[in-house]
């Protein structure tokens, strides 16, 4: 069993190094199609767990992935639970943080949504859906959103762009 101490620590932000990329920053879905995947290893870093979405997208059959903070495996897995278990407009609703407005989007990280992700999640690692029953708990989804979560003031549009497996709907269910 992995503990984690990192994001949350009595209610109160802990460290930098525990803030979580909701999305990549780099071109994936530009580079990776470049890139013979079919059947490969992968190796690459966990950041936001788009790389490997992305990697398994393009055929990779085995990726290992690399962090120092752990935060990003429970974000992975979430991701990941996110997928099997919501629509594509849910799955944006539930991880996107601002609207193709560039507003922020309030339903990011909504409890009702996660109660459809939490099933699924419980099956994939019970420790994630733990952390993350907790983390929703003590936090409403605004602060989990601004407090722990870095990065994207990408547009939505620039998000779907750099990850194929979010362009539309038909990449979505692949």
């Amino acid at each position: 069993m992995i503990q984690n101490n990192n994001l949350i620590n009595d209610g109160n932000y802990k460290s930098n190094s525990s803030l979580i990329n909701s999305f990549t920053r780099e071109n994936l879905g530009g580079y990776l199609k470049n890139i013979p995947l079919e059947n490969k290893r992968v190796l690459t870093i966990n950041s936001s767990g788009d790389d490997l979405l992305n990697t398994v997208f393009f055929g990779a059959k085995d990726v290992t992935l690399c962090n120092p903070n752990i935060n990003t495996k429970y974000y992975l897995y979430l991701k990941i639970a996110g997928l099997l278990s919501l629509n594509y407009n849910e799955f944006q609703w539930f991880f996107l943080k601002h609207n193709m407005n560039m507003h922020k989007n309030n339903r990011m990280f909504s409890k009702k949504l996660f109660k459809k992700i939490g099933p699924v999640l419980k099956i994939i690692d019970e420790d994630t859906y733990m952390f993350f029953e907790e983390l929703f708990d003590i936090n409403n989804p605004r602060e989990v959103r601004d407090t722990y979560f870095t990065d994207s003031n990408y547009h939505t549009k620039a998000i779907k762009n750099l990850n194929l497996y979010l362009r539309n709907e038909n990449t979505y269910v692949k």
